[in-house]
């Protein structure tokens, strides 16, 4: 199937179809219920009846009206149970990946794109880490009867200087405090503690590595010259690397995902 998602804001979507993590070779279709707050998104992860279970499939079709090779009566369309994200939580690259594997090897769509999920985030929402935090209150609301300490004013430095709101920990390490001073400005209503979700992404901080240009061997050159040709006449083509570990297979990989990548495609 091809995927379908473009309606305008101003269309109402009445139906949606779902990949199952089955082996099936299809979608299903499901109609969006009426009191559902969430509007329905390509890559959404949603919670639908199927049988007597209640399975989490992937949004991969949204119509307002059923398209006529669906050849179902909307009438026994059963209705989602609900959308577990407010957004697309895959994108349409990924989905048309998905696709494109299940249907080259023969496979099957909903678990290529439960597979295509990072542990834990294939069946209910995704949890976001919490940790304590703590924000700047009006100061015309404090209590100011006691003048502060050297402690309590390097605290409102900080946490002013960082926009009013930090992290706990980051508090204490860039006022160079303990938790003390910061708990008697929390009772004197300078500050107000609570939890704040922190959504984690590992690559945050990480940068990639120079990589210097690695001469190619005749052989190696000779692999990425027939891939890259391949590329550039647009044909679908397998190549079938050769060589014992350490041969350098993989540099051949990095030179012909580069070179599609700078051609404006995706690897």
């Amino acid at each position: 199937m091809t995927l379908a998602g473009n309606k305008t804001k101003a269309e109402a979507i009445r139906f949606i179809e779902a990949a199952l993590p089955l082996p099936l070779q299809r979608t299903f279709a499901y109609t969006v219920p009426s009191d559902s707050n969430v509007r329905p998104e390509l890559g959404q992860r949603v919670r639908v009846p199927f049988g007597k279970r209640r399975l989490i499939g992937f949004v991969v079709a949204v119509h307002n009206e059923l398209p006529a090779d669906l050849d179902i009566d909307p009438k026994k369309i059963r209705p989602a149970i609900e959308f577990l994200d407010d957004d697309s939580l895959i994108t349409n690259e990924i989905l048309r990946l998905t696709e494109w594997t299940a249907d080259y090897y023969a496979s099957f769509w909903g678990e290529m794109l439960k597979a295509a999920l990072p542990a834990g985030l294939s069946s209910e929402t995704v949890r976001p880490k919490r940790r304590k935090a703590v924000k700047l209150l009006d100061p015309a609301s404090a209590d100011a009867a006691k003048p502060l300490t050297k402690a309590q004013e390097a605290i409102l430095d900080t946490i002013s200087a960082a926009g009013g709101e930090m992290l706990w920990t980051d508090l204490l390490d860039g006022a160079g405090v303990g938790a003390s001073p910061v708990n008697t400005l929390v009772r004197r209503r300078f500050l107000e503690v609570f939890v704040q979700d922190v959504f984690r992404n590992p690559l945050s901080v990480e940068k990639s590595p120079e990589r210097h240009e690695i001469a190619l061997t005749e052989h190696q050159a000779n692999a990425v010259g027939q891939i890259t040709d391949a590329i550039e006449a647009g044909e679908f083509k397998a190549f079938l690397l050769h060589g014992v570990t350490g041969s350098g297979k993989t540099e051949v990989y990095f030179r012909a995902i580069s070179h599609t990548l700078a051609g404006g495609h995706s690897a």
